[in-house]
């Protein structure tokens, strides 16, 4: 089973894109502001020999605004030539998209030839539109020689996707996109990717929360944690909502397997191995259950390794759920995630367990 959604498993960067709308404008210009810093990195300091010239026909200054916030842009940001702001509606009508990007690269090597301008160029730029009907129809580009990079979007956004900020925003990461595939710097690009889907997933953690808090309610649950792979987020996500205390009973970080043992997890349990088995969480979120029975009705316990997809591994971690039934015994079910790191992002698979005791 599945557990990462359906449009992450090989994100282009349409999906992407269409995810990071759901964020708060703040966040998806913290993002912009991350990709412009590992642009200004490698031009400033790898020294590429390329001068960059934009054309942000759709959101003039998004993207140079941003690099010329670093010290020393001025090295090898050239600016950009005059923008024909309502050109795009008339010639995507006529012209692949492809086509169009030429003939505006064209429209800026003779430019920089007026003016003077004689270096080797990284061009770069966006057209579409931010509102309207057509709002998230979107081309990014980038060429330096005879190399070209084309993205054609089509964002699929709320039919009353009014907010011009945000769609701008997202263009000028399509447009860093395409500087970084043009000069092949594939690290700093799924470094940088890396940080966008870290966003993408913290917004659809608070989205699951929102969802389940009410359903806790109803079935009048009180929870109370065990964490240490999740190191407190868990409790962090339930209490940045008001009302949380009528939830959430108690909340334990158990980092060190010694206060795993202290909720009756067995040594032979807690070795490197076996501490992030599915089998390990039931011990310990019934222990936390019992630990904590004169008010809670749920226990959670997580447990697992991260980061280990960097050295060529798998991170994986288990999730234990034990509740108390109305007949006196105890369900518990598990979950045990793998995943695995691979071209186009991270995936997830999903395994579940589940039993009863008295």
């Amino acid at each position: 089973m599945v557990l990462v959604p359906e449009n992450l498993q090989n994100p282009s960067l349409s999906a992407r894109l269409e995810r990071l709308y759901e964020l708060p404008l703040s966040d998806i210009q913290g993002l912009c502001e991350s990709y412009a810093t590992r642009i200004h990195h490698i031009f400033l300091k790898e020294q590429v020999g390329f001068k960059l010239i934009l054309n942000d026909g759709m959101a003039p200054g998004g993207t140079s605004s941003l690099l010329a916030q670093h010290n020393g842009s001025s090295r090898y940001l050239l600016g950009s030539p005059p923008i024909f702001y309502s050109g795009f509606d008339a010639f995507s009508e006529v012209q692949t998209p492809r086509e169009y990007a030429e003939a505006k690269t064209g429209e800026i090597v003779e430019f920089c030839q007026r003016a003077g301008v004689d270096e080797s160029l990284v061009m770069a730029g966006l057209e579409g539109f931010a509102s309207g009907e057509r709002a998230g129809q979107l081309m990014a580009y980038s060429k330096s020689g005879d190399r070209m990079e084309v993205e054609n979007l089509n964002l699929n956004l709320p039919s009353d996707s009014e907010d011009r900020e945000k769609i701008q925003a997202l263009g000028s990461i399509a447009v860093f996109e395409q500087i970084l595939t043009l000069l092949d710097k594939n690290d700093e690009r799924e470094d940088v990717r890396f940080l966008v889907e870290a966003k993408i997933l913290k917004g659809l953690n608070a989205g699951l929360w929102e969802k389940l808090e009410p359903r806790l309610r109803e079935l009048n649950l009180r929870v109370s944690l065990g964490e240490s792979f999740t190191a407190g987020y868990v409790a962090k996500l339930m209490t940045s909502h008001k009302g949380a205390s009528e939830i959430l009973h108690r909340s334990t970080i158990w980092y060190d397997k010694r206060f795993k043992a202290h909720f009756g997890v067995e040594e032979e349990l807690l070795t490197d191995e076996n501490i992030v088995k599915p089998q390990t969480m039931a011990k310990a979120s019934r222990g936390v259950l019992e630990a904590f029975k004169d008010l809670s009705s749920l226990a959670i316990g997580t447990s697992g390794y991260a980061n280990f997809w960097q050295r060529e591994k798998s991170d994986h971690f288990s999730v234990g759920l034990s509740r108390k039934q109305e007949d006196g015994f105890v369900s518990t079910q598990t979950a045990y995630v793998e995943v695995t790191s691979s071209i186009g992002g991270p995936k997830a698979s999903l395994e579940k367990t589940w039993w009863r005791n008295n």
